[in-house]
């Protein structure tokens, strides 16, 4: 079964003629371990699932005329 938590901080700041928006995010807050692909692995001669990349935050901000 494939599982996926997703966090998200967003803040927004309204000024005259401009809006800032900054965000945190985090992508797989549980760092579960699900496989999106099986492949062989020759060397070994047996199946080998590919996991995800884990925990993965990201940042950034937005200017919005």
């Amino acid at each position: 079964m494939y599982t996926a938590s997703i966090s998200e901080l967003t803040k927004m700041v309204l000024f005259e003629t401009v809006t800032l928006i900054t965000y945190i995010d985090v992508q797989n807050v549980y760092n579960k371990k699900n496989v999106f692909a099986y492949r062989w692995d020759r060397r070994d001669k047996k199946e080998d699932g590919g996991g995800n990349i884990g925990i993965l935050p990201s940042i950034g901000v937005s200017l919005e005329f």
